[in-house]
């Protein structure tokens, strides 16, 4: 039985919790991304992935024989615990509406943080999580906090944007693994 939670994840966090390559300065990125995963499986919450999250994930992966067999079982992984959000017409309304409003200023947020493209992207996600009912997005890129929380602020977006919350059972040599 699901918890009614929906808690959709941005590129980096799952990036990091569902594939097996990462570099070695992101391994307490990853170990903090895997618990925080499986808490949200334990906890039976509905995981929820933007398309343009999935597009951003398989961007990473070539056209070669391994990739190519490595992207075909990150998708299983995926579908196997998450739900895909779609970029349909009532997303991509909210996702241009809070687009303007951080490009022309009405919720207070300075464009100049944030380069355009990102910012696209950015919203289109929050558009897409809105859509959903999501109530928290996580993600580890601080530019992205920063924009949600001006959207969140000025009452445009009702999706709190937050870093991956800190994991109290992570035993500080895990951390600091060589």
């Amino acid at each position: 039985r699901m918890s009614g939670r929906k808690v959709a994840l941005d590129t980096c966090v799952l990036g990091w919790a569902l594939r097996d390559k990462y570099t070695e300065s992101d391994k307490a990125k990853k170990i903090r991304a895997e618990r925080f995963f499986a808490r949200l499986k334990e906890e039976k919450a509905t995981i929820v992935v933007p398309s343009v999250v999935l597009f951003e994930l398989l961007c990473v992966y070539s056209d070669s024989e391994e990739d190519t067999e490595a992207k075909i079982q990150f998708l299983d992984k995926l579908s196997k615990h998450c739900q895909i959000a779609d970029l349909d017409i009532i997303a991509a309304s909210h996702a241009a509406s809070y687009f303007n409003a951080t490009n022309n200023g009405d919720c207070g947020y300075d464009k100049s943080e944030r380069e355009k493209s990102k910012r696209k992207a950015d919203t289109m996600i929050l558009g897409q999580a809105a859509c959903n009912e999501v109530s928290d997005l996580i993600t580890n890129d601080a530019g992205f906090i920063s924009l949600a929380k001006a959207l969140h602020e000025s009452n445009k977006c009702h999706v709190s944007v937050e870093d991956i919350p800190e994991d109290p059972q992570m035993e500080i040599e895990e951390v600091i693994i060589e």
